[in-house]
């Protein structure tokens, strides 16, 4: 069979090293990997794609839940008779709609403060108490300037768009996106970005940049363009906001020697409210001829979703556990003992109810509406009023949403 991933470093690493120990259990199931080098390429690549030649599994992320909920390809795994397990609540209403859990969630991850831990405690800040409001972390970005210990507080780039909108309406207990998340059964219709909040939490971030607080990178498409910038040797920053997926990999190349004095520090995504809306991507089941190819596929993904086996994925990552059974896996005790940030994602999760807002927004073009959402950071930070591109990014996005319906409406 035949399985198409999207991930990357060590992440990727650690998958290969699984599905091969899983191929050499002599189940007769045999998984081959294939990288199909974006979550947004897997979507566009399973469409174009003979059904004959289709993978048997994609991993995709929550963009994509509209787009496979309405393809007819995907084999929901309550269909297989499967048994999810208990994953968390908001894990579990992140990929369910109308009340049928379509997909496995696997690498769940969520958005993180990352900082220099030796810089921080420099500028007389406890890295054990992070910032967890934006006016904290204005306030230490202060502190990090004024004490000298870097040019500028923290690295801003235009993934905060998105994180500024989507994650703090849902820690707000409000909706990003109009009926109902999308979660009613309707196809979602229109957003209102422009509301006082959020625009409030854009012109933030201007004074932080304005200020010389944060320093503005623009794009990031390497995704650690903002990293690097923590170790730069001039206009270098000490804190960023950065996915929980990336922890174990910069642990990793910190204790390699690579960028001697640096220590890694993390904590939850500073902002209104707690917690944080679930991201990475989870395993869709592709329908096959055979439905014994199925049943093998399940095989596979029942295995490595197991607590044993996902621990020892999230220890050795910074993605989030699944269920709260893993939690009792040596593997993972002993990889947060040792490396307790690798767990924020997981802390961000644990507790929060499996609500509409919390489960996030699920529409159509989800790769479109994201851009417009980072082309919004920019345009904001660049000079336009941050009152004026929210709305025009409101009425973008709404134009996006009835092009899909009518597509999907007349298809």
């Amino acid at each position: 069979m035949v399985v198409w991933h999207a991930l990357g470093n060590d992440s990727e690493q650690k998958l290969i090293e699984l599905t091969d120990r899983f191929n050499g259990l002599g189940t007769g199931v045999t998984v081959a990997l294939e990288k199909t080098g974006s979550y947004g390429a897997t979507l566009a690549l399973l469409a174009d794609t003979p059904a004959a030649d289709r993978p048997n599994a994609v991993l995709v992320d929550h963009r994509g839940i509209q787009d496979l909920a309405l393809s007819g390809l995907v084999v929901p795994p309550g269909a297989c008779d499967v048994d999810s397990g208990s994953l968390l609540p908001v894990i579990e209403a992140t990929y369910t709609l109308n009340g049928e859990l379509l997909a496995l969630p696997y690498n769940v991850s969520t958005p993180v403060l990352v900082f220099d831990e030796t810089r921080f405690a420099a500028a007389g800040l406890d890295p054990a108490n992070p910032p967890l409001t934006l006016d904290e972390l204005s306030s230490a970005s202060a502190q990090i300037v004024e004490t000298g210990v870097a040019p500028h507080g923290l690295v801003a780039w235009d993934g905060y768009g998105p994180w500024f909108i989507t994650q703090f309406n849902s820690r707000r207990g409000e909706l990003s996106a109009r009926p109902d998340n999308g979660r009613s059964g309707e196809l979602t219709t229109s957003v209102d970005f422009g509301r006082p909040e959020v625009v409030e939490s854009f012109e933030w971030l201007v004074d932080e940049v304005d200020s010389g607080r944060a320093v503005w990178i623009g794009g990031n498409a390497s995704g650690v363009d903002d990293l690097f910038r923590l170790v730069a040797d001039e206009d270098n920053a000490v804190m960023t906001l950065n996915t929980s997926g990336a922890l174990g990999d910069l642990e990793r190349l910190l204790t390699s020697g690579a960028f001697p004095g640096t220590e890694l520090g993390a904590g939850p995504l500073p902002g209104p409210g707690t917690g944080a809306l679930v991201g990475g991507g989870a395993w869709w089941l592709i329908e096959q001829p055979d439905p014994a190819d199925v049943g093998a596929t399940m095989e596979f993904l029942s295995w490595l979703n197991a607590p044993e086996q996902h621990a020892e994925f999230a220890a050795f990552t910074g993605f989030s556990p699944i269920t709260s059974a893993e939690l009792e896996q040596p593997v993972l005790v002993d990889a947060w003992a040792e490396h307790p940030e690798r767990r924020i994602a997981y802390d961000q999760l644990v507790d929060l109810p499996a609500d509409i807002p919390r489960a996030g927004p699920v529409w159509g073009a989800g790769d479109d509406i994201n851009r417009v959402m980072h082309e919004s950071m920019t345009a904001v930070v660049e000079g336009t009023p941050a009152v004026d591109q929210l709305n025009r990014a409101s009425e973008r996005v709404t134009a996006l949403l009835d092009a899909y319906a009518f597509a999907v409406h007349n298809s």
